[in-house]
């Protein structure tokens, strides 16, 4: 169990909650899709009764409740969207035991294909087919207060997201839009109440930060993690894997050889990540031994060997922030 949560962390995804039912007008050539994520929180199964509610776990206060705001252009032509339109078409509002008063800013970053980038002056950008973009809104409390432990009920009401969108010609996109309408989450803060969770709190907060190329501070949280939960391999894979993005790889290698030794040497995902830290110091030797003991043929040792260092130059390129 320990190992397979690690193997998560690894290849951790993203756990979105899809918007309403798309728009029947338009082309049905494809559609811009909506998705909502709340970052360092937990995906929960729904508890409230009627339809299914997106509902998230944070194990800790939050000053700013962040949505990351995914579209994705499930098409097959480029699609330009403006984020000034919608934040005019997507209004928030959140309730607790009563309505609260908040207010809601969008954050001069975006993530486009994984890595974050600066919004535009325009607040323009193209989206290439079965490419998405992530804009992050941080909704704060007017009142001083920040969101402590209880449940936290988010409306973001969305009113004409089809303004947003363009061809590359520059006219009203004829594809399918987001649906107008309520789109709803809910936001559950409770502190951790066992070891795992307190771990995972941190893996959360880590894997948040590693996402944006903070690495420092997510090898900080992973540390952290690994000292809550010290049963959980994810904490100390997780600090490998930051190591190897700060470039520090004599630190890394040998938390990926302990992780892949208590594999018995066989869990192909490891032995990738071995094997790429061992081409990123140079001892290819090795990072090939590695790949062999999970199996491969000589032939995709080969072939993977030729990946790992494409990888590890990609990676070189990807500083810190």
């Amino acid at each position: 169990m320990t190992l397979q949560r690690a193997t998560l962390v690894i290849a951790s995804i993203w756990l979105v909650a899809h918007a309403p039912a798309l728009t029947a007008q338009g082309d049905d050539t494809g559609f811009v899709n909506m998705a909502v994520r709340v970052p360092a929180a937990l995906s929960e199964p729904a508890t409230d009764p009627g339809p299914p509610v997106s509902t998230w776990r944070s194990f800790v206060a939050l000053e700013d409740m962040r949505l990351e705001l995914q579209f994705t252009n499930e098409s097959r032509t480029p699609v330009w969207m403006s984020r000034g339109e919608l934040r005019k078409a997507i209004q928030v509002r959140v309730d607790g035991d009563e309505s609260l008063p908040v207010a809601a800013r969008w954050l001069d970053e975006m993530m486009v294909a994984g890595a974050p980038l600066p919004v535009l002056a325009s607040e323009d950008v193209l989206l290439e087919p079965e490419r998405s973009v992530v804009w992050t809104v941080a909704v704060r409390r007017t009142d001083g207060q920040s969101f402590g432990p209880g449940t936290y009920r988010i409306t973001m009401d969305v009113r004409n997201a089809r303004s947003a969108l363009r061809d590359v010609g520059g006219q009203i996109w004829n594809g399918r839009a987001p649906h107008d309408g309520p789109f709803r989450a809910v936001v559950r803060v409770a502190p951790p109440t066992t070891t795992a969770e307190s771990g995972l709190r941190y893996i959360l907060e880590a894997e948040d930060k590693a996402s944006r190329n903070e690495f420092t501070v997510a090898l900080q949280a992973y540390a952290r993690a690994a000292e809550a939960n010290p049963q959980d391999l994810s904490g100390m894979l997780g600090m490998a894997h930051m190591y190897r993005r700060l470039n520090r790889l004599n630190d890394a290698i040998p938390l990926y050889e302990r992780a892949f030794n208590a594999s018995n040497r066989m869990d192909s995902i490891l032995g990738r990540f071995l094997a790429l830290a061992y081409v990123a110091s140079g001892q290819e030797n090795r990072a090939i031994d590695a790949l062999r003991n999970t199996g491969l043929t000589e032939a995709e040792v080969q072939a993977r060997v030729q990946e790992l260092r494409e990888r590890a130059r990609a990676e070189r390129l990807q500083p810190e922030r």
